[in-house]
């Protein structure tokens, strides 16, 4: 048995998981208490929240090539916050572990609808579009879309969130978690994700105008110097 134990220490994923797992076993089956345990738990699920916020940013850095997209992006998860705090004020449940692990999943999830709207304003500003004129544009076309993926996830979650089962308190909070953020989440970001966008990117324009003039500013003062040297240059000669 021994030997059986050992040889499953062996594969990498249980030998990080085995003093985790042996810890929880160890509290349980002795009797003592589970605080400390479930204090370490949710700092876990945190650092994982954490750490899947910031691989989200990094992918769609990457894609938009730009800081500024992605960090527009990233503000719909705090707006699926309220639906999930929400959610659980009408059902009268407490949040729990299991509630953390659905936030970590609605954190990959909700950003799809900004991700949609960003990338297809970027487009129509490419065509020429004003801020102004890409924004409503893009929110008026990509409004099937957004609500189109977004019920059918939440259509799909319901049962798993609020039908009863063998199990079913187990997933329940996950489902809760993604359903409460999905809905709420996804109403708010059709209204203030264009605002956002539309305040971020003229004071980007903004930024650019003054650093274009401040070039060209350099420029003629560079013209004016050069014109002055010839001209001293030629009343010598």
């Amino acid at each position: 048995m021994l030997n059986l134990i050992n040889d499953f220490r062996k594969i990498p994923v249980l030998r990080v998981l085995f003093p985790f797992l042996a810890g929880i076993l160890f509290f349980h089956f002795t009797g003592g208490s589970l605080t400390s345990t479930a204090s370490a738990l949710s700092a876990v699920v945190l650092i994982i929240l954490l750490v899947s916020v910031f691989l989200v940013f990094g992918v769609m850095a990457s894609q938009f090539e730009s800081f500024l997209d992605p960090f527009i992006i990233l503000f719909t998860i705090p707006l699926s916050l309220i639906g999930v705090i929400a959610l659980y004020l009408i059902t009268g449940e407490t949040y729990s572990l299991l509630t953390a692990v659905g936030l970590v999943m609605l954190a990959g999830i909700i950003v799809n609808n900004g991700i949609v709207f960003v990338d297809y304003t970027n487009l129509l500003r490419k065509r020429g579009r004003s801020i102004h004129d890409a924004v409503i544009e893009a929110g008026g076309n990509r409004l099937r879309p957004i609500l189109m993926t977004t019920l059918t996830t939440i259509l799909a979650l319901i049962p798993m969130a609020f039908f009863p089962g063998e199990g079913a308190e187990l997933v329940a909070p996950i489902g809760k978690s993604v359903v409460g953020g999905l809905a709420v989440g996804a109403l708010l970001t059709l209204f203030f994700i264009p605002v956002m966008y539309a305040v971020f990117n003229r004071m980007a324009e903004k930024r650019t105008i003054k650093k274009e003039r401040k070039k060209e500013q350099r420029r003629q003062l560079r013209r004016e110097l050069r014109q002055q040297e010839n001209a001293l240059e030629g009343g010598q000669a």
